[in-house]
């Protein structure tokens, strides 16, 4: 039984990790989308729509009419575009109403690993309720299994195809450090420098054209002599389609480090988390967090 109440600390996995996040995590929702029921607001000051599946289904046509306009400037040919684009599409659905469980398992160099099973509930009231502590809840922004993407959330002129096989094809490309600006704003993290070095490799299932694992990586080891050496960073998330939701979910995401930087030594870790037993409430409704 979890003994903290408030969510696991990542504050060892560095700036870097939270780059990453950052980079990743789209918080804008089109104020014209057709058939939204409601917009509210949370005990915790974020803001949030409320939609039905038509409205989901209204968000994620104009997210992937955006995403498919930017990928004509790759060189990639128009049938990989439009893998990319539909598999992308299958996760602008929002953060549906319901209920899962979360099992995770952390490590850190001289630390004693941990493990925890929570069951976890998203609520009409825009938060996120721990099972055992439904006085306590979670923001609802502080992360699910239901990730709101940016429509493009990468350089889509530098896409490239990085392998391809009878049944999957493997796309990367340059990470949008801009994208990582408008998330984190004016603080420490939005001059980290080595932001701009991250890549988004998009692995998708060739003949269905569904998503089945987006990784936020480092392409190779950084080195500052005498500063830091960064040899791995990475944030993979694995998706599957969930049918009491009717879209596609998390059902695994890693993160690893492994660095070495000057007055903290080595920061080895690796955080995972798998979600189960996931069920949505009916009629299904998708909230879409707002962020100013």
């Amino acid at each position: 039984m979890r003994t903290n109440i408030f969510p696991k600390s990542k504050t060892n996995t560095s700036l870097v990790l939270l780059i990453v996040v950052g980079c990743f995590t789209y918080n804008h929702a089109q104020d014209n989308t057709e058939g939204i029921v409601d917009t509210l607001s949370n005990a915790m000051g974020e803001s949030f729509t409320v939609m039905d599946v038509d409205a989901m289904l209204t968000y994620r046509a104009e997210r992937q009419a955006e995403l498919e306009e930017s990928l004509e400037l790759s060189s990639l040919s128009v049938a990989h575009q439009e893998i990319i684009a539909n598999a992308m599409a299958k996760l602008f659905v929002g953060i549906p109403l319901s209920s899962y469980t979360e099992n995770s398992r952390d490590e850190q160099l001289q630390e004693e690993t941990s493990e925890d099973a929570d069951n976890w509930t998203i609520k009409a009231d825009g938060h996120l309720h721990y099972e055992a502590l439904q006085f306590f809840p979670r923001r609802l922004t502080t992360g699910t299994p239901f990730v709101f993407f940016h429509p493009v959330p990468f350089r889509p002129e530098t896409g490239v195809l990085a392998d391809s096989t009878d049944t999957d094809v493997i796309f990367e490309f340059d990470a949008d450090p801009s994208k990582i600006d408008a998330t984190i704003g004016d603080g420490v993290l939005a001059n980290f420098p080595m932001r701009s070095r991250l890549i988004v490799e998009l692995i998708a299932d060739k003949n269905n054209q569904t998503p089945k694992r987006i990784t936020i990586k480092l392409p190779k080891p950084i080195r500052i002599p005498l500063i830091l050496a960064i040899k791995k960073v990475s944030l993979q998330y694995d998706f599957s389609f969930i049918e009491s939701c009717r879209c596609f979910a998390i059902n695994r995401m890693k993160t690893q480090l492994d660095a070495s930087l000057i007055f903290r030594g080595r920061e080895l870790e690796s955080n995972e988390s798998t979600y189960t037993n996931f069920v949505c409430d009916q009629p299904l409704q998708f909230l879409l967090p707002q962020v100013y």
